[in-house]
């Protein structure tokens, strides 16, 4: 089980934002919200819950603004506060998403309503205060049933405390009586059921490709030179593969990066998944610069390893082949490649070795 986008050391610095689907994420990221996250495919557990504590004491979750995204945050409020973890709210206009409100209104309209985000409670009384009449004692009832049940997911009895003081306020009611309620529903609350369902096993890919992808997506100007140097035979993951060659097609046609993801993603998204898991892992150039120096290396290496391949190939057809002419054309073959593997351990000297391969 994995979360797109989480990565660091355990520190606990700002909160993280939680989205529902990739494309989000990596227009976040994009624009400049570098701590949002999503869970790749699934619904957020525990298990993500767990992790995510590692590194903060708090989230701000921003899903769709329909009634789907409104239930699956106030499902995945419930989650996260079952973690001790404080939760907040974003809400954004109606049939908007992350990705459609920076894309139309941009980053500032985002963070403004990333600002706004409220506690969970107040979320789910907001919600629950529009569907119910208070003023009755069946609709009092419902509203405070509902946003109890929530309180009760806390194990900290102090937030636990801070939120029926919310409650209280908002609905004129005393927090004893509320407090009273509160002990018997937890008194009476089944207990929890252990998750028994299979986890997907965690697809490895080839770390170079993987990198090249996250040099490249965070730097499209050196697509280029992927374009030059490095024929997609030789990327050996499809969906990695897939996903540099949105990069190129953005590039040549000046297509937006989501647009095509969108189109070319399978039933599963797993394009999306591996776009938001690359677009959203720390940056490894290091100093400024050394982005190019780090394509230019990864594809040397692949370069490299794909001749050795050859070389190997030759060192075998030496040892069946018995015609003198023949094993002196291997020989000579083998003798090359030997020397242009070496060449390509530098780019000043391997971008020569390249042109006479392409």
């Amino acid at each position: 089980m994995r979360l797109t986008g989480l990565a660091g050391k355990s520190l606990k610095p700002v909160k993280p934002l939680f989205c529902e689907g990739q494309i989000d994420v990596i227009r976040c990221h994009q624009a400049g919200f570098k701590t949002a996250v999503a869970a790749q495919g699934t619904a957020f557990t525990e298990d993500h819950a767990r992790i995510l504590k590692r590194y903060a004491d708090g989230v701000v979750l921003v899903f769709d603004s329909d009634e789907a995204g409104r239930n699956a945050a106030l499902k995945t409020s419930l989650v996260f506060m079952q973690m001790g973890l404080a939760v907040r709210v974003a809400s954004l206009p109606q049939g908007e998403d992350p990705d459609s409100v920076i894309l139309k209104q941009g980053a500032p309209a985002f963070a403004k309503a990333l600002s706004q985000a409220v506690p969970a409670i107040d979320f789910q009384l907001n919600l629950l205060l529009s569907q119910e009449d208070i003023r009755t004692e069946v609709g009092m009832m419902k509203v405070s049933k509902a946003a109890l049940a929530t309180i009760s997911q806390s194990p900290n009895a102090i937030q636990r405390d801070v939120l029926v003081q919310t409650v209280a306020r908002r609905l004129g009611v005393s927090t004893d009586a509320l407090h009273v309620e509160l002990r018997h529903l937890r008194r009476n609350a089944p207990p929890p059921v252990a998750d028994t369902s299979i986890k997907p096993d965690k697809i490895e890919r080839p770390l170079n490709e993987v990198l090249l992808a996250e040099h490249l997506g965070t730097n499209p100007d050196l697509v280029t030179i992927m374009e030059l140097f490095l024929p997609f035979t030789m990327i050996t993951d499809p969906t990695c593969r897939a996903f540099l060659e949105v990069l190129r097609d953005s590039s040549r046609e000046g297509v937006d990066v989501m647009q095509l993801l969108t189109e070319r993603d399978d039933a599963e998204r797993n394009l999306s998944t591996f776009a938001a898991q690359v677009l959203s892992a720390p940056h490894k150039a290091g100093l400024e610069g050394n982005d190019r120096q780090a394509v230019e290396g990864l594809i040397l290496g692949m370069w490299r390893n794909e001749l050795q391949k050859r070389r190997i190939q030759v060192e075998q057809q030496l040892q069946s082949v018995t015609e003198e002419l023949a094993r002196d054309d291997l020989s000579a073959q083998q003798a090359q490649l030997t020397m242009d593997i070496n060449r390509l351990k530098r780019w000043d000297t391997g971008e020569a070795v390249l042109k006479l391969y392409i």
